[in-house]
């Protein structure tokens, strides 16, 4: 825990966001069972803690279920919606998490699988004025679900530089797909960079490796016993 954690920890928690919480406790399961703890006892103090939060902060299940209806309320008028704003060349529709999705899978069905376009928005009339903002709904119209697992199989690779058990890989990718959920991230520089930066990232080029990690877990194991010893 340095001080660029604790930054993205403080910045976590103060956006209010419902999205951004659900990637922090990713990344706080993460770091705990990477510190050794067990997984059990984590579910066992974290669930009932999270049931109560969320239900008693407004900004966790109230503002989603006020989305969710939000959503429903414009996807149901969309024609109308669009007609007008076509009419008068002026805003657009914001669509949440919710209906961004909805309205996807509406329109495209399992083409989702393959992907459309990455133009889809403009070949499609109805979604000319529609603000997408479910960052993997929006990833799969453009690239498939076929495009997506390529992303994170090399992201994958690139974690593979740094950790090591297939659980902590899998906390990695699921923080990716929570924040991407809230914000249309997938397509941003510095997420299409994970196509490349395996070739170019290594342990040997950040001057860390296996060997030096494993001596590190040595060393702290018998400065852990020198200190039982010097208290007996």
């Amino acid at each position: 825990m340095d001080k660029h954690a604790w930054i993205l920890v403080i910045s976590g928690i103060t956006t209010l966001s419902t999205t951004a919480y659900l990637g922090l406790l990713c990344v706080f399961l993460l770091y705990y069972r990477v510190r050794g703890g067990k997984l059990l006892p984590f579910l066992v103090i974290a669930v009932p803690i999270l049931a109560v939060v969320a239900t008693q902060l407004p900004f966790l299940l109230d503002k989603i279920e006020k989305t969710y209806s939000g959503d429903m309320h414009d996807i149901s008028s969309l024609d109308e919606l669009a007609g007008w704003y076509d009419k008068t060349g002026e805003g657009e529709i914001h669509l949440n998490r919710f209906g961004s999705a909805i309205i996807l899978w509406n329109l495209f069905r399992w083409k989702l699988i393959w992907g459309i376009s990455n133009g889809y928005q403009g070949v499609t009339p109805v979604l000319h004025n529609v603000n997408i903002s479910n960052g993997d709904v929006d990833f799969f119209a453009k690239f498939g679900v076929v495009g997506f697992a390529y992303l994170m199989h090399k992201y994958i690779l690139l974690l593979k530089s740094f950790i090591h058990k297939n659980e902590y890989m899998i906390y990695c990718v699921l923080i990716i797909i929570v924040l991407a959920f809230g914000e249309p991230m997938l397509i941003f520089n510095f997420t299409m960079a994970f196509l490349f930066l395996y070739h170019y990232v290594s342990p040997e080029t950040l001057g860390w490796n296996e060997e030096e990690e494993d001596e590190d877990e040595i060393e702290e194991v018998e400065y852990d016993n020198l200190s039982l010893k010097n208290s007996n």
